[in-house]
């Protein structure tokens, strides 16, 4: 089992990511399978790996609202520009927190609210952005969040400024309103109650890059999504596994090329872990996502294609008169 599970009878229980169940059904959700399969073909020791890839375009410039926000912590927001136009924060809509807008000023008052949050119902967009706030902090444990950009419509990205007890700056993205995003880039650093920071997020095509009162804290490239790989080796089945994740919406063609001079079998055993995005399982559906085997042509080289939204393993087992 992968984590635990508390049983109260007649109720759904959940564990992140991994199993839901009642007192009549059990459902595992794909990441429970993604965890299932990186354990059971772990291998002994790690081979070095290589992808080449077409260089790709950078992505083009975020767009998406803006807002602003904190985590435990009372704030003051004085100003929001984008490109030098002012906005309009008394019209903002806001989640969590306590926010009133008195005397031009935005007040977000609760030093409880984990997440709170206010932004604009505008989509933000141009070949270039520049976002800038003028907000001071004025109780609590933490700073500000500066929020923008949106993740295919599904999430968004925020500049954490003053976060994990007021000692780091970090540029997170968020996925369907999780709120404990992924850190893309962080720096030490603090602001100071009752001081008013100057906070500016610059978005250009593929880059992001903060600064807080005139000095650059991240510059952060953003990165075309595409294939992963990784190779190891399991000694006891005397065979090599190859994972693949295309986390893209299109399969990707693959030429894989094992240098070395071990002979391999001329066909791999194939396991694929695929589906649409957002797809799930559920009591209805239990088996919507889930691993399916199969076999492939292989050998030292050959071309595979890797579906779309999946995790594959490729298993080429070492010929009999191979050395071990």
């Amino acid at each position: 089992c992968y984590a635990p599970l508390f049983a109260r009878i007649g109720h759904t229980q959940w564990t992140p990511d991994l199993i839901f169940f009642d007192q009549r059904n059990v459902v595992r959700p794909p990441n429970y399978y993604v965890q299932q399969l990186f354990a059971r073909h772990q291998g002994d020791a790690y081979l070095p790996t290589t992808i080449d890839a077409a260089a790709a375009p950078p992505p083009p410039t975020l767009s998406g609202s803006v807002g602003v926000g904190s985590w435990r912590t009372a704030i003051e927001v004085a100003e929001a520009r984008v490109n030098g136009r002012r906005l309009d924060p008394a019209a903002w809509a806001s989640e969590g927190g306590e926010f009133r807008f008195v005397d031009d000023v935005l007040r977000q008052g609760s030093v409880d609210a984990e997440g709170a949050m206010s932004f604009s119902s505008e989509s933000i967009s141009g070949d270039t952005v520049t976002y800038t706030v003028r907000a001071r902090k004025t109780a609590g444990a933490e700073g500000f969040l500066i929020r923008f950009g949106s993740v295919d419509g599904r999430g968004y990205y925020w500049w954490n400024v003053g976060g994990w007890g007021n000692t780091r700056h970090a540029l997170q993205r968020l996925d369907n309103g999780v709120h404990s995003g992924i850190v893309l880039a962080d720096a030490p650093g603090s602001v100071r109650t009752g001081v008013w920071h100057e906070m500016k997020v610059e978005l250009s095509p593929g880059r992001i890059r903060c600064s807080l009162d005139g000095a650059l804290v991240h510059d952060y490239a953003i990165r075309p999504v595409g294939l992963s790989a990784s190779t190891t080796y399991d000694r006891a089945a005397r065979e090599i596994v190859v994972k693949l994740v295309n986390p893209t919406t299109a399969p990707i063609d693959a030429s894989i090329n094992l240098e070395g001079k071990l002979r391999l079998a001329s066909s791999a055993r194939l396991v694929t872990l695929a589906g649409v995005r957002d797809a799930t399982n559920s009591v209805k559906h239990p088996d919507e996502v889930k691993p399916m085997e199969s076999s492939i042509a292989a050998g030292s080289r050959f071309t595979h294609e890797v579906p779309a939204m999946s995790l594959q393993l490729i298993r080429l087992q070492l010929s009999p008169d191979a050395g071990r």
